[in-house]
């Protein structure tokens, strides 16, 4: 198999809802895997049917894991965990659900779920397509309020930066990043920063303060959707942090 480093999701189009759609993980180059099969109802509820033969068992960080293999990276399939309606009556939410991947080095010996992947997905002529954005799953890692079905928000997400964006693109992001920082407590921003300064970095900060981990995290995501949310004008794309 080639090298797998970023892979889109593709739906297959039907000739009406009520049909077996595939769904395929494709390489830049082109190269498709076939992942599963959706079985699309009149009413829009679906069922998905994982491809066994295109993943390879693992048990990772004492987890069993399904992965796509490849030379340099392995994707491998996260079940989503809690309740979804599977329902493409009103949207495309639900699938996004279904098809949470976190990748690691094909030589590593455990995996990061920071390291996960959201595909968000459109439609695409009378097929879907996603666009992969970056997550750290542990966002995932307690269960939602009763009834938040769908507790990923916008702002747990991060566009994956590919080559031949411009980078003035990105450089206006990490401006924006920078300004939304400064609007923040001092202590605020350690917290925020904590996972990004190293693995394990936010398990020791948790020990410190006698928290757990968890809480810890869900600290962090209130005051990143609470102080660091970005809100960008259509008119002008200027971004400004939005409480």
């Amino acid at each position: 198999m080639k090298i797998l480093t970023t892979l889109g999701v593709l739906v297959s189009c039907s000739a009406s809802l009520a049909e077996t759609r595939t769904v395929f993980l494709e390489a830049n180059d082109g190269q498709r895997v076939e992942v599963a099969t959706l079985e699309v109802e009149d009413d829009g509820t679906y069922a998905v049917n994982m491809s066994e033969n295109s993943f390879t068992d693992h048990f990772l960080s004492m987890r069993p894991f399904k992965c796509l293999e490849g030379p340099v990276k392995n994707w491998c399939h996260v079940p989503y965990p809690y309740e979804i309606r599977r329902d493409l009556s009103e949207d495309l939410t639900d699938l996004e659900y279904d098809f949470l991947f976190v990748w690691k080095g094909a030589a590593d010996y455990g995996i990061n779920m920071w390291n996960g992947v959201y595909y968000q997905i459109e439609p695409d002529g009378a097929g879907m397509k996603g666009v992969l954005h970056e997550m750290d799953m542990d966002v995932l890692s307690a269960p939602p309020a009763q009834g938040e079905l769908r507790p990923v928000l916008q702002v747990d997400l991060l566009v994956e930066h590919q080559d031949g964006i411009d980078e003035p693109d990105l450089t206006s992001e990490l401006a924006a990043l920078e300004h939304c920082m400064e609007q923040i407590s001092e202590a605020s921003r350690k917290l925020v920063l904590a996972p990004y300064r190293g693995h394990g970095v936010l398990t020791q900060l948790a020990a410190a303060s006698g928290r757990s981990r968890n809480s810890v995290y869900k600290q962090i995501r209130r005051i990143r959707r609470r102080d660091s949310r970005r809100a960008t004008d259509a008119s002008t794309g200027n971004r400004t942090c939005t409480g």
